[in-house]
């Protein structure tokens, strides 16, 4: 992303989403790895949204409210894919530090048919 910015392919102020699967969520350390490939790289955090799943989530929602805090603080934006798809109480998200929700299709296709 960084490469691309500075050959003026992408926007400085382009966004960039990595999905984190649940073994890569899971690595110890990984708020700390992270940071390092920011700062090795010069990407401006801001440009960085990681996604994980909800059933990652939803397994450790405490642990993963702290993991996902601490990538917030450090600039990088946080979404959750594939929500409706697990079993999450929508209380859990007021409780996470997320810049975006994204609602699997699944879960909202039939609403103006189902009473």
């Amino acid at each position: 992303m960084k490469s691309w910015q500075d050959a003026h392919v992408v926007a400085r102020d382009a966004l960039i989403s990595v999905n984190l699967s649940a073994k890569q969520f899971d690595q110890s350390g990984l708020v700390e790895m992270i940071g390092a490939v920011i700062q090795a790289s010069g990407l401006d955090p801001h440009n960085l949204e990681l996604e994980i799943t909800e059933s990652t989530m939803m397994r450790a929602p405490e642990l993963s409210g702290y993991i996902l805090q601490q990538l917030r603080d450090m600039g990088v934006k946080v979404a959750i894919d594939d929500f409706g798809t697990g079993y999450s109480s929508m209380s859990h998200l007021k409780l996470l530090p997320l810049t975006k929700l994204k609602i699997d299709k699944s879960f909202v296709s039939d609403i103006p048919q189902d009473t």
